[in-house]
């Protein structure tokens, strides 16, 4: 058994709220209540909070997602990709045209 962490928007408010349930058969789940904050020591072992597989980590990817949140870094963004195919595609279609009329490609000045 996994626990799922969903997220979801705030109904008052510009927070995210996260849900974290596990479900142990038909009918039956619990839930986190509340998470409680333990001080730090030198030396103490540290456990992760909690383990996801896979399928219970893109659950909350795609949760935060539909909240709206979009990574940090865009360098692999859906939009950045297409953005840049729609431009490969569009050199394409000029590069073909220029080689069957055997024309020349306009000079451009260097920006």
């Amino acid at each position: 058994m996994t626990p799922q962490v969903i997220a979801q928007r705030c109904a008052w408010g510009n927070g995210v709220e996260v849900l974290v349930r596990m479900q142990h058969g038909e009918g039956r789940a619990s839930i986190v209540k509340s998470l409680n904050l333990v001080p730090l020591e030198d030396g103490m072992l540290i456990e992760p909070t909690m383990r996801l597989d896979p399928t219970a980590a893109q659950v909350l990817i795609d949760s935060l997602w539909d909240c709206g949140l979009r990574p940090s870094s865009g360098s692999g963004s859906a939009g950045a990709l297409a953005a840049t195919q729609a431009h490969l595609e569009d050199m394409r279609t000029l590069t073909f045209k220029l080689l069957k009329t055997g024309t020349e490609a306009p000079e451009t000045k260097p920006r």
